[in-house]
């Protein structure tokens, strides 16, 4: 798996949208706001992974697992609205084998319009390990 920032052709909006028909799982869609770096995205859905595999899944899907673990909450609305795509957004973050092609690859999607204020992530914080540590602490939360 790798971790893709891309600008598709057209709107970001229906551009996740058509990731969501055509991709399998595993995988991951996400705002750049919701993203802290390439670690962060990838623990997220080898954590998704992992809870299916072991049967300790809030979600129905490997996705939606991931964006749990990314956002940090067990609240499946509230990851939503964190981490969904959305109008506005500049790109999208895609954890994938491959991205989908005719898509321009923009490598500061990752990470760098990841929203430090949304996440609550003090200054001074390293926020891809602040968010990491999130992900971590959802996964002790189901044991």
């Amino acid at each position: 798996m790798r971790v893709f920032g891309l600008v598709p052709p057209g709107d970001v909006v229906g551009a996740a949208k058509e990731i969501l028909a055509r991709y399998e799982d595993p995988f991951l869609v996400a705002s750049p706001r919701a993203v802290a770096g390439p670690r962060h995205a990838l623990l997220s859905l080898r954590r998704a992974v992992r809870s299916f595999e072991a049967r300790t899944n809030i979600a129905k899907t490997v996705h939606m697992e991931a964006l749990l673990y990314l956002t940090g909450t067990r609240n499946i609305g509230r990851a939503l609205e964190l981490a969904a795509v959305s109008e506005g957004d500049p790109g999208i973050v895609l954890v994938a084998e491959r991205p989908p092609e005719g898509w321009e690859l923009r490598e500061e999607l990752i990470g760098g319009h990841f929203d430090r204020t949304l996440f609550g992530v003090p200054p001074g914080e390293d926020p891809e390990l602040w968010m990491i540590e999130a992900g971590a602490l959802l996964e002790l939360e189901k044991i």
